[in-house]
């Protein structure tokens, strides 16, 4: 559906941000459960938070050792949330955080940042920072979701960023560099979504652009572009991925959910030639033999059914446009 295959994202390096030089730090503790968290080192000096209970409403977060001092991935899903991380942050790391990046506008992921110091520089993409400041965007849709049944979320408050990029710029740093690549100003997942990529370590954090099974929310995202975004992500050669939820893998789960997408698009785009009337299509997909091969139709919740009414309304939409009956 789109034209052409151009990437979204560019490797270069559009801005150095460098700290002092600094005698190197002492060892952290063991990797381990702390609190609400298990800490998992991913590498030298790079460290996955993930919540001991994944049922309990918190999100993973990773944590950069760097020369100029911290720098965090992905904020939490409320503010509360939040303080319990920084809480295990400070009793673990002896260095100020000076950087949150953020990667992408839901509360999920953003809701807790205005918990962080105010000196922490906050680091979003363009559509982040253009999706916070719209009043009529929903930003805890898909927390809200998430929920259980009957259950009320209140979203946050939306922290502003205090930098912001539609393109790719270096956070330059001699212990690790961070490249902060946003998913150009398209829609994937989300209006606002970008990743964070450590070169030396070869560690790629996604938020919620990769889901450890074929089972993603697309809530108001955009499947072709996503799709998209995940051929550019593959193509880093990522040796662990970090999602918002789940552990961190290597790069399978990512290529798992491309070829979903893909696979689904393809029997939308055959149903349609096939006459299959379009309130039928989801079930038609449903019921291939094939389907279990590309979906995870065993997950709890579900967002199968989504993932494919967003490709059946992508495909009604290209057909509009183009005049196809």
């Amino acid at each position: 559906m789109l034209q052409g295959t151009r990437r979204f994202f560019v490797l270069l390096s559009l801005l150095a941000v460098a700290g002092p030089a600094a005698s190197a730090p002492a060892a952290p503790p063991p990797d381990g459960e702390e609190g609400p968290y298990r800490v998992e080192t991913l590498a030298d000096g790079i460290h996955l938070f993930r919540p001991a209970d994944p049922a309990g409403g918190l999100s993973n977060s990773l944590v950069v050792e760097r020369e100029d001092g911290l720098l965090v991935v992905d904020a939490q899903p409320t503010p509360e949330a939040a303080r319990k991380l920084l809480e295990r942050i400070a009793l673990r790391f002896a260095r100020p955080i000076r950087f949150l990046v953020l990667t992408h506008p839901h509360a999920d992921a953003a809701g807790g940042a205005s918990a962080f110091p105010p000196s922490t520089l906050v680091v979003a993409s363009g559509g982040y920072r253009d999706a916070v400041a719209d009043d009529s965007y929903d930003f805890g849709a898909e927390a809200r979701v998430r929920t259980d049944s009957g259950a009320k979320f209140d979203a946050p408050p939306r922290a502003a960023p205090t930098l912001v990029s539609w393109t790719p710029l270096r956070l330059e740093d001699r212990r690790h560099g961070i490249d902060v690549l946003p998913v150009a100003k398209l829609p994937a997942h989300s209006a606002g979504d970008l990743v964070v990529w450590i070169p030396d370590a070869r560690v790629l954090a996604v938020g919620d652009l990769v889901w450890s099974s074929p089972n993603a929310y697309t809530g108001s995202g955009n499947v072709s572009n996503w799709i998209v975004a995940l051929n550019a992500m593959l193509e880093l050669k990522p040796a662990r991925v970090v999602p918002l939820r789940g552990p961190a893998a290597d790069a399978q789960p990512a290529r798992l959910l491309r070829e979903g997408f893909a696979w689904i698009r393809g029997q939308v785009e055959q149903a349609f030639v096939d006459a299959v009337p379009s309130g039928r299509i989801a079930d038609h997909v449903l019921e291939s033999p094939q389907s279990a091969k590309f979906l995870d139709l065993d997950a709890s919740p579900s967002w199968v059914r989504g993932m494919i009414e967003s490709v059946i309304a992508e495909t009604i939409e290209y057909r509009r446009k183009r005049g196809i009956d």
